[in-house]
């Protein structure tokens, strides 16, 4: 989130992703990239005051994790959490932040390394 921050310019929903391609991907690194793809678009829609938008990415964010058995946990943190907060720009970015490690933890757990630096690399594409 941080380095999202720096990032200048206002929130243009034609250049973030389109949130209908989730369901075509299939392979384990499209997956895992694409999932990087969203967190970055999630992370910036919070930092322009976009919650309500947050909940486009929030779906096919919790199918990709679920797509790599990353899910557990997640949907009851996320839901109501960020229902409550969205208007809180700060209680939203500490929800994300604990997703994202969440997630990690447990694909390092699962000694899913490849799929980690693919969700990372997914992630410094999109910014």
């Amino acid at each position: 989130m941080n380095e999202v921050a720096k990032w200048g310019g206002p929130y243009n929903v034609e250049l973030v992703n389109d949130v209908n391609k989730v369901h075509s991907y299939s392979k384990e690194s499209l997956i895992a990239i694409s999932l990087g793809i969203f967190n970055t678009d999630l992370s910036f829609a919070i930092l322009r005051d976009k919650g309500a938008k947050i909940f486009n990415y929030e779906k096919p964010g919790l199918k990709l994790s679920d797509a790599l058995g990353a899910q557990e946990g997640l949907v009851q943190m996320v839901g109501k959490r960020a229902e409550k907060n969205l208007s809180n720009k700060d209680s939203l970015s500490v929800i994300l932040d604990d997703i994202f490690l969440k997630r990690d933890f447990y694909l390092r757990g699962e000694e899913r390394v490849f799929a980690i630096k693919s969700v990372f690399a997914g992630s410094r594409i999109e910014s």
